[in-house]
């Protein structure tokens, strides 16, 4: 589920629009209330009082609509917020990820390195002796030589 400060806000939205809610349902009301009565037989003096109190929930109005937009507002930046943290979560866990494939890589790169390199021969050099010439050139021509 959601964090405790998204909740609030949430519940926080909710409440604002309920009492925005009242208060239009108010207004719509007494603005009926007050054509009817308008119509019939009213005084000067309803109609003042009238005009007074609509005068004075316009404000109540605003503070409604301002609270409304405030935790509207609110609730999308910490919707953005929670979306960054996740993006930020994933973008970490694939850098991670990336930096375990290029290790992995490197390795088998350096594997397949030292299992490719050319065998040394040793050449071991011995003593120029006589006769070894004509015995190389006797075995290199397939010729049977007998060792005595």
């Amino acid at each position: 589920m959601g964090n405790n400060n998204t909740t609030n806000v949430i519940f926080a939205s909710f409440r604002a629009w309920i009492g925005l809610l009242v208060v239009v349902l108010f207004l719509l009301g007494m603005i009926i209330g007050a054509a009817w009565y308008a119509a019939s037989n009213a005084s000067v003096t309803a109609l003042k009082v009238w005009a007074v109190v609509a005068t004075l929930t316009i404000p109540l109005v605003g503070l409604m609509a301002y609270r409304t937009g405030r935790s509207g507002a609110r609730a999308w930046i910490q919707g953005i917020t929670d979306g960054l943290e996740q993006v930020d979560k994933v973008s970490a866990r694939i850098s991670q990820a990336g930096a375990e494939s290029a290790s992995l890589r490197g390795q088998t790169a350096a594997t397949i390195r030292r299992a490719t390199q050319p065998v040394v021969e040793q050449v071991v050099e011995l003593p120029r002796l006589e006769g070894h010439y004509e015995l190389r050139e006797a075995l290199q021509s397939g010729e049977t030589v007998e060792m005595e």
